[in-house]
Order: C-alpha cells, then structure tokens, then sequence
C-alpha cells in the first residue's frame, strides 16, 4: 500500500498498549492539544472515526502505520486573570466566602467548603489570532502567559475562540465552556448548542458569557448546601444561614434590564383587593409579604380564622405561593436619628437636648444644571422648609429646600449653598468604597438578594431583603404606597445615626460599571410590640405568635427555611426599615418642577481600571 506498510498481527495475549502509545495514535489525527498531551472529546465527525478506527486496530495488534502529516490542530494560547478582572464573580465568590466563615464557625460539618481559597485566579484559553484588540475584549488587562506562583486556579476555565473558521476546532477542544466570538450582528440561525456558546463581538456579550462558566462551580455548590441545609436541625442560625444563601443565589442572575422613568404607580406584587381590605379592617397594624414565600400580618384582637378565610377566598392564586402568617402586635421603628455616608446635623434640639444627627446619604444635582447640587437625606431630621443643615463639623451646609413624609417616604433634600458646593463630592461609592455610576432602581425587589448602605453610624453593611412589600397602617392609615424591610448580615444593618443611608445593590450584569439605588433607611430595630402594653420597655415586650397551622394543607406554598427564619420577629435589632427612593425623587419633580439625577456618567469601562493590577500581567522580558 503506497505510504503505508502492514505490520504483522501479534498473539492477542502479548498486545500492550502504553499510554504514551495511545497518545501518539491521537496525536496524529490532531485530537489532543501538542503542548500538553490533554485528551480532548472530539465531536468532528472525520476525525474523531478515523482515529478510533486506528487506535481500535492498534488495540488487537495490527496496524497501518501512517507517514502522511497529521491534521493540524490550532493550538491553545493560556492567560491567567486576577477576579478583579471579572467584577461579578468577584463579588459573588466574596459573597459565598464571607457566608462560608459564618458556616464553618456554626460547625455544619456536612457542607464541604474546602472548594474556596482566598487566593484565586481565573485560567482563560483562546485559539485564533488573539491580538491586543481581542485582548481587550475579555480585560483591560492581558494577563499572565505562565500560572502565578502561590495560588490557586479557579476550576471552571472557558475556551474562546475568535475566529468562526476554527469552529471545528474549538468542538475539538475539551472545556467546561467552549465560546465562539462570531463578527457581526447575530442571526437566529446562530443558536447556542450544548458544546459551544456564541455571541457577538460585543464586550459585555462576552464577558455574560466568561462570567456564567466561572458561577457554574459555585451555583452548584451552593445548590448543595441548600440541600444539606434542608436536613439539619431547625434553629436560627441554620434558618439565616439558608435565606443568606438563597439572597446570594438571586445575585447570580443576569437579567438585561431596560430602566425606565420612575413612576408613582409602579405596580406592586400584592393584590390591589388584599390591600384594600386589609387597609380597611381596623385590628389589623401592617402587612407585606415576608421572605420569599411568606405574607405576614400583624394584628390585634382580630378573628383570625375569620381573616384568613376571606383572604384566601379573595384571591386564592395569591395565597397559593405566599402562605398566611398572623402575628399579634404590630411593628414599630426606633427612627435613627459631605460625601455619602458622611454625618448630617440639624441644630433643633430633641428632647435629650441634642441635636438631631443622621447620614447625608448622597449627593445629586439638578438634571439640567450640575452646578446645583443636593444632600438627600430624611424627613424627621428636618421637617421644616428653610431649616439649616450642618456637618459633623458645625459647618453650615446649606438649608431644606423639600421635605415629605408622604407615600410612606421619610425624606428630605438640602440645597447645598453656593460656597460650599466646591466642598461636595456627588460621587457614588459602593460597599468597597470604590467610585462608581449610580442609578436609581424604579423595579420590583422580588429578585433583589444582597444589599449594602455606607452610614454614619455602622459604615459599611450588608444584609438581605426580607421583606420586598411592606404596608403600615400606623405610619399613613390613608397611605397605600409599601416600604422594605432589610435584615442584617451577620449583625445590624442600621443604627442610630444611619437615617437617610441609601440603599443599595449591585447590578447583575458581568461588568458591574454602576450600581442599583433601591431606597434609604429611616428606622431600625424593628421590634414587635404587645398592643395590650405599648409603653412596657424593650426588655418587657412580650411576642406572641400564630401561624395558620391547621389551615395549611390547604394554603401551601414552596416555604423554606429562610422564611421560617422570617416567620417570627425574634432578633429585632437586625431588622431596618427602608422606603424607595423613586417615590421620593418623584414627589420632589412634582413639587419643584425639578429633576434630581444621581452621579452615572462616570467614564469607567468596568471597575477593574479603578486600580493598578500591574503585578498580575506578563512581565516585559
């Protein structure tokens, strides 16, 4: 046979194979990469038979030993990123670290967190002609070509491809995540498959895609700790530590979101008919919905029974997914009393004969004029129109221009005074103190896990949503606009002196160039108090509770036990209210004709050229 010669069939039982054999066979047909021998499962047709064909006929001893050149395979370029470089993934592996410490301290010893090290870095493979441009498009930074000493490489490392002729190639190629980068505007034709991903050439495309293999590991081991989680003994700690991480796992979703202008009557998720009747029964105090699967009522001397018969006969779709809980007392707030998170004075005295302090939450200014610039902060700081406003310095900073208490707001705007403006930096930070675009989030908190607020009291926390809708009768009996109630994690959210913070979140796209703006606190330490004895002290307070019990065969929803955690308001300290700042910002427009605009038009591609990350590029040789 011309290039070939017949070797002769060797006793069944003296055949061997030596991997080093094997791997000869499959180098030749360009199935495994040259440079590290690695065994790829190859899916092109052609080459893949043709190789099994041989290795089959060299595993019974008989072969033709091919001269003619192998099938190249494009080779594969590494580089190796610092986190930082991906923001997302950053903040939720921070996320699921900080939760991890809080785990292990608990002693769960089912849940395997040996997974996390503090010092990570990400491995991305390229094929194709990768120049600095393409570069560009996963990080601003190139990256190492050799592994960086001392750490330790993340275990989902993608592939991506820059060149739609390779794609025979990139199937070839073994990776938990093969993404093809196709020039062009995408055709419906250009479907994902299981094996490759494509997208545009389009950074923030890209970077979804990069950012959804490095969560893949940590979606999946969060997932198995839910599980573990499940069958462990019910307390408190348990119970947080399940919502913290169902809170996390809301993080984990992208969603492409086109703001929109704020509007008053945004639609909410409870029931227009509830709400109504539940305004109108005179022994219920508040309401909303508690958790993920909850809707809480607190009550005093009502029928119960009574109550949850004619709500679950109103509206038994709603009642379906948020089970019914009924809780004697109501909820009362402890009100807190130049930059965001600086402290924020008014020189009226309360009745301890102190001024009234809280935290200037942030700066704005006018849509259509930057140089007017305002200090959001809260209403029962300053109540009054004209009242003057000082820093922690004494320092007068200007006078209230606009305060509300309406549509369960807790606001005010300071017009900062033309001399001190110099002095007023609008700049937004988030929970790393790190400057970036601010916007305000007009939307449903129902997906809305993990939230952050920078105050004068307690600096920088983080805690969960708890409660996405709530509604308080003793605050506006005529009002039927909700508040939100966030929990702490791991301690309190707010103190005293944290009034007018705003709350915050991180957006859920890769890049992370801005954050979301929800809201302001205005109370904390939420506690229920006993209706029967509103002037006992805190200490004093009896809670009762009572849940629906023998009703639930028939009011059943997926609860979990980060509802149960919710269920009974036993740490109240850790729980603040909060009101959304939309509503705010819209009362001030309809009042002053004005619009007043957070600081977005911040120059930044992504949080990673806030800093210098020269230590983890190549080194100039």
């Amino acid at each position: 046979m011309a290039g070939a010669m017949l070797v002769q069939q060797m006793p069944r039982h003296t055949c061997t194979i030596s991997r080093s054999e094997d791997l000869n066979v499959r180098r030749r047909y360009g199935l495994v990469e040259q440079d590290t021998g690695e065994f790829f499962d190859g899916t092109t047709e052609s080459r893949k038979a043709q190789s099994e064909n041989l290795y089959e006929q060299r595993r019974r001893g008989y072969a033709e030993q091919d001269t003619s050149e192998a099938v190249p395979i494009e080779p594969i370029q590494h580089r190796f990123y610092k986190p930082e470089q991906f923001p997302r993934f950053q903040y939720i592996y921070n996320q699921i670290m900080d939760c991890k410490s809080r785990i292990e301290k608990a002693g769960i010893g089912r849940i395997q967190t040996h997974q996390m090290s503090e010092n990570v870095n990400i491995k991305i493979g390229t094929i194709g002609d990768f120049t600095d441009k393409k570069c560009n498009l996963i990080s601003k930074r190139k990256g190492r070509k050799t592994t960086p000493n001392g750490t330790t490489i993340w275990e989902a490392q993608p592939l991506v491809c820059f060149s739609e002729s390779l794609k025979d190639d990139l199937c070839l190629q073994h990776a938990c995540h093969k993404i093809l980068i196709k020039s062009g505007t995408l055709s419906d034709t250009d479907q994902t498959d299981d094996s490759v991903i494509i997208v545009g050439h389009n950074k923030e495309q890209i970077k979804n895609a990069i950012t959804t293999c490095l969560e893949e590991p940590l979606h999946q081991m969060l997932q198995k700790w839910l599980e573990v989680l499940k069958n462990e003994p019910s307390n408190d700690t348990t119970s947080e530590l399940f919502a913290e991480i169902e809170a996390i796992g809301k993080q984990m979703e992208f969603i492409n979101r086109k703001y929109t202008t704020p509007n008053l009557n945004s639609k909410s998720l409870v029931p227009d008919d509830v709400k109504e009747y539940l305004f109108r029964m005179p022994g219920v105090h508040s309401f909303g919905i508690w958790g993920s699967s909850s809707f809480k009522i607190f009550v005093n001397k009502t029928d119960e029974k009574s109550l949850w018969d004619d709500l679950t006969k109103m509206n038994p779709t709603f009642f379906n997914k948020y089970k019914i809980e009924i809780e004697n007392g109501k909820l009362q707030d402890k009100l807190t009393h130049l930059m965001q998170g600086d402290e924020i004075q008014a020189k009226t005295p309360n009745d301890d004969q102190k001024c009234h302090t809280g935290t200037l939450g942030g700066i704005v200014t006018k849509a259509n004029d930057k140089s007017k610039k305002f200090a959001l902060t809260c209403n029962h700081l300053f109540p009054i129109v004209g009242e003057r406003a000082y820093n922690e310095n004494l320092e007068d900073i200007g006078a209230c221009l606009f305060t509300t208490d309406k549509n369960s707001c807790d606001f005010a705007a300071i017009e900062i005074k033309k001399s001190f403006s110099e002095k007023c930096d609008e700049t937004f930070q988030n929970e790393d103190r790190k400057i970036i675009n601010a916007r305000v989030f007009p939307e449903s908190l129902t997906n809305v896990g993990i939230v952050h607020k920078i105050g004068a009291a307690t600096k920088v926390t983080k805690g969960r949503v708890l409660s996405s809708e709530y509604y308080d009768k003793l605050f506006d009996d005529n009002n039927r606009e909700h508040v939100f109630l966030v929990k702490g994690i791991p301690g309190n959210f707010s103190k005293e002196g944290d009034s007018g913070s705003l709350v915050f979140t991180r957006s859920k796209d890769a890049q992370q160039t801005c954050v979301d703006v929800l809201g302001m606190v205005y109370g904390n330490k939420v506690t229920v108090y006993d209706d029967d004895d509103d002037d006992d002290d805190d200490d004093d307070v009896k809670r009762k509770s009572k849940n629906k019990d023998d009703h639930e065969s028939s009011n059943t929803s997926p609860s979990s036990k980060g509802d149960n955690a919710a269920s009974n308001v036993n740490e109240s300290e850790n729980i603040s209210s909060c009101y959304r700042i939309h509503t705010a910002l819209e009362l001030f427009k309809q009042n002053q004709r004005e619009e007043l605009k957070l600081k977005d038009d911040l120059l930044l591609s992504s949080p990673e050229t806030s800093e210098s990350d020269d230590c983890n590029e190549e080194t100039p040789q």
